[in-house]
């Protein structure tokens, strides 16, 4: 159906049930809320804004599929002469998506068939597929051999994750570990009140679970070294996560486990930067998710609202959503609202701080399923901007456009960060750059979330290549001004990239 894929599909399915229900397209188009509010006395006839009643995630998802419907042919000439008609006026949206409602209707497809063919999204009890698993297994599994190392102990719960495919959102003070042996077996070692979490989950040939009787480190430990003294003979060399391991960590593996320990935290790191088709499909539906925050973050904002309650209504939006799109999701999802003189740091958390005119906002919203982060931000100003901050929105949104222009399959990173920074520095701004132009997307959980090979900055020597996923964020920020940054999210392709969170920079609030 023309403007409509599997999230806009998935979202329309389950807000409108059986459709059945309906007598007529034109029934099940009333019941969405487009129609627009009509007042009519003698020969006046008033058309006012959308009547806004009935599902709220419906009429989004018809809007959305608006603008693609009306371009498509089937449905163009129809909403031309609609347009042309003498009384009243019709938005784009408001046709389109009256069109879509009534395609709807008339197609009659059945709910199970708008579930996209994407396993990772739609598995109940295991979040990836065997196929996926035995992927990641085999490029760790050749990483260990080619450094002649023959188990790996891992510790970050990002890594854990990545080969185990048990997400430990929060630890809590008690460590997980996934044992790897370079043949492709695997363990998973983690707390007893974790028990269930890992047997629900875990592609594992081994499960452990210790209890908080002893110290959770000294106790986890020796049941790694149990199962790697277990295993045929004791190994010369094992693979440790080095830079993330304490040092005190370290030294008891080491008094447990008499063999040399070589850092293979960048194997992972290799095997993470390129996403499978499933990995995508998860930062898709976060991408779909983030919308729907962000909607809801403009939503929230009114004069004299606090920083706390905008991000808290796109929080709360974003989970509503997840739970239609995706029930047996786990999520960590947060969003930041920055104001006035807050949005000079980027990552400060909401405070009390209340919405003024002529703020400047910083929208940021962080949708996360199953561990994967998302991210959409944008930089807007309440009210009409000064000079200095349309100078400054103007220079942030033209890099913006640039690096996301740039971004394609060959691309050297370094020269795509440096184009971008340029067209900052031209604009008189250089000196107010603080950060890199964008970083990779992914497992976000710990430590090891920041993926080293895929951030967009100055030192690194790499290229783009598909299948990399990457935030496009330049920004500047001007002390007793504010911070102006939008960012985007986008996968790279065979031959070029596509955006994951589409949505306007310019917005008048």
């Amino acid at each position: 159906m023309p403007g409509i894929s599997w999230v806009l599909a998935s979202t329309s399915a389950s807000e409108i049930g059986d459709i059945e229900r309906f007598a007529t397209p034109k029934k099940l188009a009333g019941s969405t809320g487009l129609c627009p509010i009509v007042r009519q006395s003698g020969n006046r006839d008033v058309r006012g804004p959308l009547a806004k009643n009935g599902p709220k995630y419906l009429r989004w998802a018809r809007i959305e599929a608006a603008t693609p419907a009306c371009r498509n042919a089937r449905y163009y000439e129809r909403w031309r002469n609609w347009q042309r008609r003498p009384v009243g006026t019709c938005r784009l949206s408001q046709v389109g998506a009256f069109a879509a409602s009534r395609a709807t209707w008339i197609l009659r497809i059945p709910a199970a068939s708008y579930c996209p063919s994407v396993p990772a999204v739609r598995r109940a009890v295991r979040i990836f597929t065997d196929a996926e698993m035995r992927r990641r297994l085999e490029l760790v599994s050749r990483g260990l051999q080619e450094r002649g190392v023959e188990v790996a102990v891992l510790h970050t719960p990002d890594h854990v994750y990545y080969t185990t495919a048990v997400p430990l959102l929060s630890a809590w003070g008690r460590p997980m570990w996934a044992v790897v042996w370079a043949d492709g077996r695997v363990a998973i070692i983690g707390a007893m009140i974790e028990n269930e979490t890992m047997e629900r989950y875990a592609w594992a040939d081994e499960i452990r679970a210790y209890d908080d009787e002893e110290n959770v480190w000294s106790a986890s430990l020796r049941i790694v070294s149990d199962l790697i003294e277990g295993h045929r003979r004791t190994p010369r060399r094992i693979g440790v996560e080095r830079r993330f391991l304490a040092v005190d960590t370290r030294d008891a593996l080491a008094g447990l486990i008499d063999a040399e320990q070589v850092d293979v935290a960048d194997i992972l790191f290799q095997a993470r930067l390129i996403k499978s088709d499933e990995e995508i499909a998860l930062l898709q539906l976060g991408g779909e998710i983030g919308k729907i925050g962000a909607n809801a973050f403009l939503e929230a904002l009114t004069p004299g609202t606090t920083e706390l309650a905008i991000a808290g209504h796109a929080v709360a939006e974003m989970n509503r959503a997840l739970g239609a799109l995706h029930p047996d999701a786990a999520t960590s999802s947060y969003a930041y609202c920055q104001l006035g003189e807050h949005t000079l740091s980027p990552h400060r958390h909401p405070s009390s701080r209340r919405l003024r005119p002529g703020d400047i906002v910083a929208l940021n919203v962080f949708p996360v399923v199953w561990g994967y982060c998302m991210e959409l931000e944008r930089t807007y100003v309440y009210g009409d901007p000064t000079a200095d901050q349309r100078a400054a929105l103007t220079a942030a949104t033209e890099a913006f456009d640039v690096a996301k222009g740039l971004y394609r399959p060959g691309k050297s990173i370094a020269e795509l960060h440096a184009e971008a920074t340029a067209v900052l520095e031209l604009a008189g701004f250089g000196a107010y750059v603080r950060h890199g132009t964008g970083h990779a997307h992914g497992i976000m959980v710990g430590a090891a979330g920041r993926e080293e090979l895929g951030e967009l900055r100055s030192y690194n020597p790499g290229i783009v290549r598909p299948g990399m996923v990457n935030s496009i964020e330049p920004g500047i920020y001007l002390p007793g001004l504010g911070g102006f940054r939008h960012s985007d999210v986008m996968v790279a392709t065979e031959d070029g990239a596509r955006l994951l969170t589409e949505f306007p920079v310019d917005v008048a609030l």
